[in-house]
């Protein structure tokens, strides 16, 4: 079994004294930025753990500061920032379009709170520190995971409770462009096209509005309605807020005209008028489950580096409206066969009304 590396042999491998590898480790500023370089460098490629001198960890948050932050990257950095203190460690933000700033900066490892999947590239190109991927995949051969919420049966729950509430012109609103590698657009687009053709077999366009730089929402909005839309889906929650602006100004009603549900805005989606009904993925557990992970990936414990997919909640309030049912539009096929009977006494006594 190899000897652990100490702060003694970092201190001997880069010709210094160990009290300036411990100013190092502890952020000091009276440090040469040539010589802080060096012994991060050296901790990091002998997996010595960078710690401050009270044993806490400094975890980094990489997000982006080229693009507004949204609901999802708003209430993830609340919960990561509870986890992180909770656990006793130290946050500090690193720039997706800075990853360079990691040679002069001690931290520990990251979680990476964005959705640029060119990320996994860039950082093994950059160090070898363990890098946890919050909401977006992750790449295990290099010492990258993730830690995700369970998208497809949110949104395949959200399909279904439109589809049992008689809706067949379901339509998904992302705020993000179809042809930006984008692990959002990705993860919801495609389970809600599974989701569709389970629900509404005979249903031959499946709508998925996607965002970009030549329309507004309000202008894609008014795309879906020229489309008879009566429900919509909408990623992510503070989107849900402008096209319930949007809505209104059309002299339309939620939910008498159009549902809604919405991956959830924490605080906020409740207090509409009327409540918003949303798609929650559970932060906390998400955060818990990512700190943990680095802490023991950086006790050395083996294999703890593997992506980890935590269940979600669906929140029903006030914003889907019962439609004129299809009754067999609104099971799978396999239970519409099974159920065929009650199906045809349902449609009978609808007519009869």
């Amino acid at each position: 079994m190899m000897k652990k590396c100490t702060s003694t042999d970092i201190a001997r491998l880069c010709g210094c004294s160990q009290t300036t590898v411990s100013r190092v480790l502890n952020n000091h500023p009276s440090v040469d930025p040539r010589t802080r370089e060096t012994i991060l460098a050296c901790a990091r490629a002998n997996g010595y753990p960078i710690r401050s001198k009270h044993g806490k960890l400094r975890i980094g948050i990489v997000f982006s500061r080229d693009s507004a932050i949204d609901s999802f990257q708003a209430m993830a950095l609340n919960a990561l920032k509870d986890a992180i203190h909770r656990h006793g460690h130290r946050m500090e933000i690193i720039f997706n379009e800075d990853l360079d700033s990691l040679n002069d900066h001690p931290v520990s490892g990251a979680i990476a709170v964005t959705g640029d999947t060119t990320l996994n590239r860039r950082w093994a190109e950059t160090t070898v520190l363990p890098l946890i991927r919050f909401g977006a995949k992750g790449d295990g051969s290099n010492g990258i995971c993730s830690v995700f919420s369970d998208e497809s049966t949110l949104v395949g729950r959200a399909v279904r409770e439109l589809c049992r509430a008689g809706h067949r012109r379901i339509a998904l609103f992302l705020r993000r462009s179809r042809d930006k590698d984008d692990t959002l657009a990705e993860n919801v687009s495609e389970p809600f096209r599974r989701a569709m053709k389970k629900y509404l077999p005979g249903e031959k366009e499946i709508l998925i509005s996607y965002g970009g730089k030549d329309s507004s929402p309000v202008q894609r909005l008014d795309l879906l309605l020229e489309k008879k839309i009566t429900a919509l889906i909408v990623i992510p929650g503070d989107t849900a807020l402008e096209l319930c602006a949007g809505i209104r100004r059309r002299n339309l009603k939620i939910p008498d005209d159009i549902s809604l549900v919405s991956r959830e805005f924490d605080r906020v989606l409740e207090f509409c008028d009327p409540p918003v009904t949303a798609m929650r993925p559970d932060y906390e557990a998400m955060s818990e489950a990512a700190v943990s992970m680095l802490e023991k990936a950086l006790q050395g414990q083996p294999g703890v580096l593997k992506d980890r997919q935590i269940p979600g909640s669906f929140i029903s309030r006030g914003s889907i409206r019962e439609s004129k049912p299809s009754p067999k539009s609104l099971q799978p096929e396999k239970n519409r066969k099974k159920h065929s009977g009650i199906g045809r006494r349902r449609k009978t006594r609808t007519a009869s009304a």
